[in-house]
């Protein structure tokens, strides 16, 4: 055969009875088979590939500061990406529709392959610079809701098509009447009743007589419409006793990743290392992923350590994988704690002790991220009931204080947390951690946290290259949470692990938040006869579903109640909070309601004090603090408050004007002067967020 034989040249052809048409291109030949594909497939293809390219232009964030990225971007960015989302979910489910109706052929589903690919490979953050799980799950929710939609249309014209009319107008009734009846319910369970209800019923108080500002009460609540509906772990049936050698293989797998140099593959205790002893500096943003490699690169075996571990480093945490036989769930790891009393610590505190007057000897604080007031009685009943015990002012010894116009200052934990800890706004370059002033004054000082960081308020970019002068615990439970059984170093977001998860948080057998508790409860009972600080901090409220947080309602009673029963909270001002409400639930943020707004910004906040005339110092009658703290409660009240009102109890003697007291917060010892306490006349204190976004709730008559 010849050049000639394709027509690509001269020469003779061979006759033929028969002429077929000859491919007189090679090109020609696929040019025709391109041809063949039908053109609604060549459609759906274009359609697909549309669809991936909306979603990845979805996916764009913002590198930056959050409050910056707020303002940048606004909630229109947001909507942008909602409205992508769908679109491109509408695209995926009417071709998915086509090939279940046999419109086009079957092979189309490998065009899904990307696009699931991208799904859920691509992006895997929960912050505004990388969100793509909260993408994954809306555009998974938004295809749940179309594409039985979709089949649902098809049907129906189907029908009108084969002019089956009697059996179309009692499907369109029988739909008509459960519309009805489904807006009925919604109506129902959206009513606000008893939103505004405190502990013990009191309610919040808007009376232009007493001059306190007035609180916007929601009409509408549609969290209640998700209430209960989203408890993934109750579905699951998960369980933290469920045990395996998985926790053990994977922090092995990682200590080999990181090449720790001090572990061996047969080592049975492995120590986890101290942050708080500025060894492990953290002030950017990507510090999590890197503090968390270093944890395990600074893991060491309790039965060898190495020459670097000096008495003051010798890990308080470590994990036991030795098989005991009273206990079969030893051999898949059991956590210890090795807490001793640092008696050169303590002789150091009591001089400091000795020279200073403080108003009571002990201060606790427990801190839970993201949970409005109203969420918390949602969900922590038992925790409310027991709260409300010292309610009753005549009838215990210890008096508990709601704030019911407690204010966020902004939406974002950073932004409370450094006016409570350091007294000044986020973007002040300026401030010094209320913990130096309590080592000062002779407290010895603790925190439990189950957030991979050495100080959570540091990695604000406002630390870099600024005056802020930070503070460093005497003992602390934090690198645990930094191992990959909890925190993943590639991932510090991922949605069913960490301080983001929706799936229950297990670590060695147990809730995180139960670590937690016990190690308090060491600390505390350690050093009974000294002054000392403690700081407990749980993200058990830190995910999207709104339901993890009922898992710690017994625990922390239980917790909370040993404490009292054994009389360790004697002569204890305990502070119980939190930053803000729910402002990482993509459901709650499409809801056309102002509640979800309004709870974003009055989380909870309590004061339980002893009830007693005197300081423990027999030398400051209290009478009138405590008078003052009643009729605060009905006051607008911000983390200034917190910070000065702490201040107030380590610096109660001498001139008031020498205590660190914050320019934009008052002790609530103090009576507060409602006159000049409203969003109107106090708005420099509060985030700027964009416009139309709620920042305060609380107005003058």
């Amino acid at each position: 055969m010849g050049i000639g034989d394709w027509g690509l040249g001269g020469g003779a052809q061979t006759p033929n009875p028969k002429p077929k048409t000859p491919n007189t291109k090679p090109q020609i030949f696929f040019v025709k088979k391109l041809k063949k594909i039908k053109k609604k497939e060549k459609i759906t293809f274009i359609f697909l590939m549309i669809s991936i390219i909306l979603y990845i232009i979805g996916l764009k964030g913002c590198h930056g500061d959050e409050v910056y990225c707020l303002e940048k971007m606004g909630i229109s960015y947001f909507l942008k990406v909602v409205i992508i989302n769908v679109i491109s979910c509408i695209i995926v489910a009417n071709v998915l529709i086509l090939i279940t109706f046999r419109k086009v052929s079957f092979y189309h589903l490998l065009y899904l392959i990307p696009i699931f690919v991208i799904l859920f490979y691509f992006d895997q953050g929960t912050t505004l610079a990388s969100h793509g799980y909260y993408n994954c799950l809306g555009y998974i929710a938004f295809f749940i809701i179309f594409y039985p939609f979709f089949i649902f249309v098809y049907f129906m014209i189907k029908l009108i098509r084969k002019k089956r009319y009697k059996l179309f107008i009692s499907i369109f009734i029988v739909l008509f009447v459960f519309f009805i009846s489904f807006n009925i319910y919604i109506q129902v369970k959206i009513k606000c009743d008893g939103w505004d209800i405190g502990l013990n019923n009191t309610r919040i108080y808007n009376n232009e007589e007493e001059y306190a500002c007035r609180i916007n009460i929601p009409n509408k609540c549609y969290i209640n419409l998700f209430d209960g509906k989203l408890n993934i772990s109750d579905f699951l049936n998960l369980e933290c006793n469920k045990r395996d050698f998985k926790e053990k293989k994977l922090l092995f797998q990682y200590i080999k990743k990181m090449k720790n140099p001090y572990i061996k593959s047969n080592a049975k205790r492995i120590g986890y290392p101290h942050l708080n002893k500025g060894d492990f500096p953290e002030n950017k943003q990507d510090g999590m992923k890197k503090l968390s490699k270093d944890v395990v690169y600074n893991l060491v075996d309790m039965d060898n350590l190495p020459p670097h571990i000096t008495e003051d480093k010798i890990p308080e945490t470590y994990v036991d994988f030795n098989d005991y036989p009273d206990d079969p769930n030893s051999k898949y790891g059991k956590l210890h704690f090795n807490l001793i009393k640092n008696q050169t610590l303590v002789n150091e505190r009591e001089k400091k002790a000795k020279k200073t007057k403080v108003i009571f000897k002990n201060i606790i604080i427990i801190f839970i991220d993201t949970v409005s007031r109203a969420h918390l009685i949602r969900k922590m009943p038992k925790f409310k009931a027991w709260l409300e015990k010292f309610m009753k002012y005549d009838s215990t010894d210890f008096i508990n204080y709601q704030f019911l116009k407690y204010h966020s200052v902004g939406v974002h934990t950073l932004l409370n947390l450094k006016p409570i800890i350091f007294g000044e706004s986020s973007l002040s370059p300026n401030g010094v951690n209320i913990l130096n002033y309590m080592k000062e004054k002779g407290y010895i000082t603790a925190q439990a946290d189950n957030y991979c960081g050495t100080q959570p308020y540091q990695i604000h970019p406002s630390f870099e290259n600024s005056n802020v002068t930070l503070g460093y615990f005497d003992h602390e439970l934090i690198s645990l949470f930094c191992e990959p059984n909890y925190f993943v170093p590639e991932n510090p977001f991922p949605l069913n692990k960490g301080n983001c998860a929706i799936l229950r948080r297990c670590l060695y057998g147990y809730d995180t938040f139960y670590h937690l508790f016990n190690y308090s409860k060491l600390f505390w009972r350690t050093y009974k006869d000294n002054r000392k600080y403690l700081r407990l901090s749980s993200m058990d409220s830190h995910e999207g579903t709104g339901e993890l947080i009922s898992l710690m309602d017994q625990p922390l009673v239980d917790f909370l109640d040993d404490l009292y029963k054994n009389g360790d909270l004697k002569d204890t001002a305990l502070f119980m909070f939190s930053d803000h409400g729910n402002h990482i639930s993509p459901h709650l943020s499409l809801m056309p309601s102002g509640d979800v707004e309004i709870e974003k910004i009055m989380p909870f906040f309590f004061i339980l004090l002893p009830k007693k005339n005197k300081d423990y110092q027999n030398n400051l009658f209290l009478d009138e603090f405590y008078e003052n703290l009643y009729k605060n409660q009905q006051s607008l009240v911000t983390c200034y408050d917190i910070h000065d009102t702490m201040i107030h109890i380590i610096f109660n003697e001498g001139d008031p004007n020498k205590a660190p007291y914050t320019k934009n917060g008052i002790s609530l010892f103090n009576l507060v002067n409602n006159k000049n306490r409203t969003c109107d006349n106090y708005p420099e204190i509060f985030e700027k967020r964009s416009p139309g976004t709620l920042t305060c709730n609380c107005y003058k008559y």
